[in-house]
């Protein structure tokens, strides 16, 4: 079994060095959740509403709406790529890219000022999870995110929560 185990005084100056980059990543996000009201995309929250994994059912021509939607800076607008990208740079930008357009679909998006702040925290850990074995979280939004995107990859990390853990049920 692998974990993923970042020194607290890594994470501290990391946080110190991006703090500016950090809130201005945080400004564009919530601007992009509040002015969500795309119409072209009804059919995309259709999507969502109906199925258990909304990134695989979507088409490619949505898929590739949705990265512009969502401004991210993907590393391909096509579907089938993002299970094939394994590099750190990569996975990096496929991670910011789904929670963005999962954001745009309105899937599991917080409305709450700190719940969007806490949002990029929540792109980090299913980022460097994507690494271990196994995630283990009591966040349910976190955990549908995670879910769905790791399938969507082709990641074999396992995502449960503390109780599925101690269970076995992972």
């Amino acid at each position: 079994m692998k974990f993923f185990k970042e020194e607290l005084s890594y994470v501290i100056d990391r946080c110190k060095s991006d703090r500016d980059a950090t809130g201005a990543v945080e400004q564009v996000k919530i601007a992009n959740i509040d002015s969500n009201k795309n119409p072209d995309l009804e059919r995309v929250k259709e999507v969502n509403s109906r199925t258990s994994n909304v990134l695989m059912d979507l088409t490619d021509e949505e898929f590739s709406k949705l990265i512009k939607e969502s401004k991210s800076h993907s590393p391909s607008p096509r579907k089938e790529d993002f299970s094939k990208f394994r590099d750190f740079g990569s996975i990096n930008h496929c991670f910011y890219t789904l929670h963005n357009i999962l954001d745009v679909m309105n899937f599991k998006v917080d409305r709450g000022e700190r719940a969007k702040r806490s949002a990029l925290y929540d792109i980090e850990h299913s980022k460097y999870a994507s690494a271990c074995d196994i995630f283990v979280t009591e966040d349910k939004r976190l955990l549908s995110r995670a879910k769905i995107i790791f399938e969507f990859m082709k990641i074999k990390t396992r995502v449960g929560t503390k109780e599925q853990f101690f269970s076995g049920a992972m």
